[in-house]
């Protein structure tokens, strides 16, 4: 998607997300491997499947914030948020104007 022909919110929204979540998903595993747990010994700690760790960490599924938040925890790492600007802003009035 080219940044300068993103015409709706809901374009504008996901620009960009898909690579910061798998950068997230790579830093989750490198975290994984650096503790020295299998994903085994993660799928134990979290109570989520094996399977599902495997195909977060191979990047076949979006996980959900919830698990993503529940692996962050069990290695020992904690998601912060922060504001950037991205233009977001450009949107806000118009979408809060209209409800």
């Amino acid at each position: 998607m080219d940044k300068n022909k993103v015409k709706s919110v809901n374009e504008f929204m996901f620009f960009g997300i898909e690579s910061d979540i798998k950068n997230m998903i790579r830093t989750l595993k490198f975290r994984r491997i650096e503790k020295g747990y299998s994903q085994r010994d993660l799928a134990n700690l979290t109570g989520i499947k094996q399977s599902a760790i495997a195909r977060m960490e191979g990047l076949k599924i979006i996980p959900r914030m919830d698990t993503i938040m529940v692996v962050s925890r069990a290695l020992d790492l904690q998601l912060n948020l922060k504001r950037i600007s991205t233009g977001w802003d450009k949107f806000e009035n118009k979408e809060h104007k209209n409800k």
